[in-house]
């Protein structure tokens, strides 16, 4: 069976071989054409080459010139210190203190005189009337004068001086403890008049002449404070008491007494006062 096989196929290529040949058979204008005689030599065997992996790309730069960097200063160290410190040098002794220097005595208390008895038991019931006055100077003193009292208020002139006091009461009328007195000179122009016939007080009431009249009508605020005069001009012996910072003195009927306290610097003018107190 094995026989029969093999010379069929022997049969056959024999058959085919004439029409194979002619059909591989090179034409001239044809490019060659090569069939690899894979019968002709047995025992040849292919070469076998062994394929390594393809390495990854490497990726690459321009080639720009590299730059040198300036140098630089190192940054300064900061050192943060948790509580101060004394300084690294060491401290001389204490100075030691001249010898001619001296410690200042402490202020003394300042002693006054006591004013006269009389004034002095009207301050008594006016504390802050003599904290303001401040020391009397010397003993109290007689003074001749004139006084006149207004509607709301008085003026007192010294004798043998130039000098007009002005007391203004209506705020203390009014209930208040304090009101405002003025100092006028009392110096009346050549020529003037003792008073004014064109000014007509209300009935009862009178328009202040001579020394008193011309303060009076000279000033609208000392007319506009004070009032009308009530009385004539009253002579009569005054006891005056001088202080630091201001006066004090007796008006016409029985002890009362007027507390003057200046506000502002000698030559005094002007002030507040405490209406007539008895002591």
């Amino acid at each position: 069976m094995k026989h029969s096989t093999r010379t069929l196929t022997i049969l056959l290529i024999a058959a085919l071989l004439p029409f194979l040949l002619s059909a591989c058979a090179a034409d001239p204008d044809d490019e060659q054409f090569y069939v690899a005689d894979l019968f002709a030599t047995p025992g040849k065997a292919l070469a076998t080459i062994e394929l390594s992996p393809t390495p990854s790309p490497t990726a690459t730069l321009p080639n720009y010139p590299t730059e040198t960097p300036a140098a630089t200063l190192p940054l300064p160290t900061v050192v943060v210190l948790a509580h101060p410190t004394m300084p690294l040098s060491t401290p001389g002794p204490s100075p030691t203190p001249e010898s001619n220097v001296t410690n200042t005595p402490a202020p003394t208390e300042k002693v006054c005189d006591e004013p006269g008895r009389h004034f002095r038991n009207v301050l008594k019931k006016v504390e802050d009337a003599a904290e303001m006055l401040g020391c009397a100077l010397g003993d109290p003193i007689t003074v001749q004068g004139s006084y006149q009292p207004f509607e709301h208020g008085l003026m007192f002139w010294p004798s043998g001086t130039s000098d007009v006091y002005v007391l203004a009461e209506g705020a203390i009328q009014a209930g208040q403890e304090t009101d405002t007195w003025w100092l006028f000179p009392d110096i009346i122009p050549e020529g003037v008049a003792d008073s004014d016939p064109s000014i007509v007080p209300p009935e009862g009431l009178l328009q202040p002449e001579r020394g008193f009249g011309y303060v009076w009508r000279s000033n609208a605020f000392i007319r506009d404070s004070l009032g009308w005069a009530n009385h004539y001009e009253i002579p009569y012996d005054s006891r005056w008491q001088i202080f630091e910072n201001g006066w004090m003195f007796t008006g016409p009927v029985g002890e009362t007494t007027y507390i003057l306290v200046a506000q502002d610097d000698p030559p005094f003018t002007t002030g507040i006062h405490f209406g007539g107190r008895e002591p």
